[in-house]
């Protein structure tokens, strides 16, 4: 549902076409709708930058192109040798070469006005800020829930209304607790994580606004949660991680064999607007990327009755305007899991079907108004 194109090179990956095809039928109350990302949840037209960078660029659109590319000639001469084997040069290499594919496929054909690069992807950033303003006073830990049937539902919880996939299991609950049950979790075939890494940006963003920035959780802690203990036979472990040298290091060298698992494989997910290009510029380490790591491990022993995920693949998609919204894996993983996979997601803000879902935010992204909602005639459902 989600993979859009896919080469050897990697694959082009739609979060808004998936949760179009998840919400195509929901029900409420006595009415069905259907639902549908609200417009500006997509809408990243340019690459991110400042206001007034994005209004100079403007200006001095052809003079500010003209000596971009001088500039970035002569600092690929000057740090060729040094970044020749780098991720951030192996990854560029991959996107670019992945982008011409998907474009001569007809994806990626956008074509920013110089309104869009002034407006600077205004109603994207207004609909996140909007979303971390609010949704603090929506819901209190510790609650679960389910949704047992076919169908997606949306439902009111206190005064706001959220929005439950089809066969969704979810626990607003620390993460931490999972210890605690245990027997009633049993085992799965897919576990993923996207932890709060403690890094820099996140304490410059909470420094600035509090609602925008999530608690963080020191790499160590992470010890704390029994993997070991819900991982099924043959299963993966996929842990998104950031671009943070000690945090891939202490991932690789210590976190994973606490788990009792070891690293196959490394994927890149390269943030892309409407027309392909980088949300924001490459640079040279340790600074700022377009890109995320996902980690994939398994435990190292154990007979396989499915192939483990090949390692350097690289996926594009353009990303929710929502931070740490990520994009959906699932379908990409399907070559490597059970028909009938069991799949839980730690530190989960998100729902999804057939999954259980854990963490203090698991409900935040589920929220009504990240859609746009449309009634489905009675004779059409």
């Amino acid at each position: 549902m989600s993979v859009l194109f896919e080469s050897p090179d990697g694959l082009v990956v739609c979060h808004a076409k998936y949760l179009e095809t998840i919400y195509s039928v929901v029900h409420k109350e006595n009415n069905v709708i259907k639902l549908k990302p609200n417009k500006d949840l997509f809408l990243v037209k340019t690459p991110y930058m400042k206001d007034a960078e994005a209004i100079r660029k403007v200006r001095v659109c052809d003079d500010s192109c003209t000596n971009s590319q001088t500039k970035k000639r002569k600092h690929d001469k000057v740090c060729s040798e040094k970044l020749l084997e780098s991720k951030v040069m192996l990854t560029k290499n991959g996107y670019n070469k992945l982008l011409n594919e998907a474009q001569l496929h007809n994806h990626f054909l956008f074509t920013p006005s110089l309104t869009d690069i002034c407006e600077n992807n205004k109603q994207a950033r207004l609909l996140s800020e909007k979303l971390y303003r609010e949704s603090s006073d929506w819901l209190s830990a510790p609650f679960n829930g389910e949704n047992n049937s076919d169908d997606a539902l949306l439902k009111k919880i206190g005064s706001e209304y959220f929005v439950f996939p089809p066969h969704s299991n979810f626990f607003c609950r620390d993460v931490l607790d999972i210890q605690h049950h245990l027997d009633s979790l049993g085992k799965f075939d897919l576990i993923l994580l996207d932890p709060p890494w403690w890094n820099k940006y996140i304490r410059r963003k909470k420094a600035k606004c509090l609602q925008e920035g999530y608690k963080m959780m020191y790499n160590n802690c992470l010890t704390e949660i029994p993997l070991d203990k819900l991982l099924a036979h043959g299963g993966i472990i996929a842990v998104w991680c950031t671009n943070s040298k000690q945090n891939l290091e202490e991932l690789k060298e210590k976190l994973l064999p606490f788990w009792g698992v070891k690293q196959v494989a490394q994927w890149t997910w390269m943030k892309v607007t409407l027309s392909g290009q980088p949300v924001c510029p490459f640079s040279e380490p340790p600074g700022k990327q377009p890109f995320e790591q996902l980690i994939f491990a398994v435990r190292p022993d154990e007979v396989k009755l499915f192939p483990t995920p090949p390692d350097g693949k690289i996926f594009m998609s353009v990303p929710s305007s929502i931070h740490s919204h990520k994009p959906p894996i699932f379908d990409m993983l399907k070559p490597y899991l059970p028909a009938e996979s069991r799949c839980l997601e730690i530190f989960a803000r998100y729902l999804l079907p057939n999954w259980t879902s854990w963490g203090l935010e698991v409900l935040k992204l589920q929220h009504a108004s990240l859609y746009d909602q449309d009634e489905i005639p009675a004779n059409s459902s």
